[in-house]
């Protein structure tokens, strides 16, 4: 009889856990298996731009850090990257090789690939072609530039640099967020400052001493006049009135007048680009001060596909295409 009873406990918590696992980390839902809604750049002086949150909930990845860990997914995400042939990508959650070896992981997974195929993930993820900057931090946040479309400053043509402008580690704060920024010059020799951001997850205060380190003039963080942000601020900016909500926000318009480009559904309503069980918000911006142009979430807007294919990351990948405004 007790060896019953152990049998049935044990059935139990496999069904509470096959609940709970079901409830937090759904199948993600989208509308329509096709890209008929996609933004298409039509001319040469167009930005096709592409930022995303590449983490996993899944359990698998809990070692990783919540990084995207699962070859598969990150085979799916390379092919619709492919597919979109973005100008610019603003990356966060990669699974670095520094990650990797500093944690001590070399299995079959993502760090194994890392290590067998003398690559970083993200060098995959991209293909040939483009120069790509991660944080000098953790380089876990990413941004790659196609070569043909502007060159990466400080960083050589189609290379990966750890040399992304990167504010200074908060004190008390996790060290797996940061901001940082690199500098692009296009064809026609216009200069850009592209700044990836990846703000705390829990602390609030951690949230708004990051973000008042970016327009710190003594960091140099921003170099040029036209700057596009992008990235996870982990904050609803639409529904938080927190103290990191208001700085950011402020700072957004006193600083250097930008404008978001905002990601709406059929009734106007800002698209949710995260959801872990019942809880649902909008996570992911995309900011400039020089730019116009429409922007799809990925999956989550009319007759979109989601980047990872289907499932595989937590957050909603944003694409959009733009042009630079006549009277900059």
């Amino acid at each position: 009889m007790k060896n019953l009873k152990i049998k049935k406990w044990t059935l139990f918590v496999i069904i509470i856990f096959l609940f709970f696992t079901i409830w937090f980390f759904p199948e993600p839902k989208y509308v329509d298996m096709s890209m008929e809604s996609l933004p298409v750049k039509i001319r040469d002086n167009q930005i096709s731009f592409l930022t995303a949150n590449l983490g996993n909930s899944n359990l698998r990845c809990q070692k990783y850090f919540w990084k995207l860990c699962i070859p598969e997914v990150e085979r799916r995400i390379t092919e619709e990257i492919s597919n979109l042939q973005p100008d610019i990508v603003v990356f966060q959650e990669i699974l670095s090789s520094p990650l990797c070896e500093e944690s001590g992981f070399h299995d079959n997974g993502v760090c194994e690939l890392n290590s067998r195929m003398q690559s970083e993930q993200i060098s995959r993820l991209l293909g040939e072609g483009y120069t790509i900057v991660c944080d000098s931090n953790q380089h876990m946040q990413c941004i790659g530039v196609k070569s043909k479309f502007a060159r990466v400053l400080d960083c050589p043509l189609d290379c990966v640099c750890m040399n992304g402008r990167t504010i200074p580690i908060i004190e008390n704060c996790n060290q797996n967020f940061t901001i940082f920024a690199v500098s692009i010059e296009t064809k026609n020799q216009k200069q850009i400052d592209l700044v990836n951001v990846h703000l705390n997850s829990r602390s609030d205060t951690c949230r708004e001493k990051m973000f008042v380190e970016l327009f710190n003039p003594q960091n140099e963080i921003l170099v040029n006049s036209e700057i596009l942000i992008a990235g996870d601020f982990n904050i609803d900016l639409y529904k938080s009135n927190k103290q990191s909500s208001i700085v950011i926000e402020q700072l957004l318009l006193t600083k250097k007048d930008f404008h978001m480009h905002e990601v709406l559904d059929d009734d106007f309503e800002p698209i949710t680009t995260f959801q872990f069980g019942p809880y649902q918000r909008t996570l992911d911006y995309i900011f400039s001060n020089f730019l116009i142009g429409e922007v799809v979430a990925l999956g989550a807007s009319d007759k979109t596909i989601r980047l990872d294919g289907g499932s595989g990351m937590d957050h909603t990948a944003l694409f959009g295409v733009f042009e630079i405004i006549e009277d900059q």
